[in-house]
């Protein structure tokens, strides 16, 4: 599901191609409630990923809200 939102919203910022991503979660980044998810495109293969929660000294924040309209 989350696959399918964001190659409905996002375009590949190096070969400009659209619908091309792999979003996938880093399992072994799991930090309680706190993840690492990547999104590479199938073409060029670039890649970027990035923690669902802020880093704090305590933990991290759970901050991230994914919603449908």
């Amino acid at each position: 599901m989350l696959n399918d939102i964001f190659n409905n919203i996002a375009k590949c910022r190096y070969c400009d191609r659209s619908f091309c991503f792999d979003v996938a979660e880093n399992k072994s980044s799991r930090r309680g409630l706190a993840s690492s998810i990547s999104a590479t495109c199938k073409y060029c293969g670039s890649s970027h990923g990035s923690m669902t929660s802020n880093s704090v000294p305590a933990g991290y924040e759970v901050n991230l809200r994914l919603f449908m309209v």
